[in-house]
């Protein structure tokens, strides 16, 4: 998976537009299209904007890592967690993480 293919998958991923990205970084409107269609790469400071977006590594993005978050502070279960949740289709994971805000606000109400 090359830069952009790993881009646009952290995009989907934690479902959120391509406009959003571009706007919320101060990107050009235009670069992530530019980026897929080959015509420009990232430049440094875009690649070191979005690591810092996604909480993950600019060597992951640069393909110089496959680790894909800065979870270093994870436990191994957290870890497993998010292995299992990255493989899920976009539908269920919404249903993940309703069911997960659900179960927040009940330990919210008994406190």
């Amino acid at each position: 998976m090359d830069t952009i293919d790993k881009i646009l998958s952290l995009i989907s991923m934690n479902s959120i537009t391509v406009k959003i990205l571009t706007e919320t970084l101060s990107l050009p409107r235009n670069s992530i299209s530019e980026w897929k269609k080959g015509k420009c790469k990232p430049s440094t400071s875009s690649i070191i904007k979005i690591a810092q977006f996604f909480n993950v590594s600019a060597d992951y993005l640069l393909g110089l890592s496959d680790e894909l978050a800065l979870n270093g502070n994870l436990s191994d279960k957290e870890k497993y967690i998010l292995e299992l949740f990255n493989m899920l289709n976009e539908t269920d994971k919404g249903i993940i993480i309703g069911r997960l805000e659900v179960m927040a606000e009940n330990k919210r109400g008994e406190e």
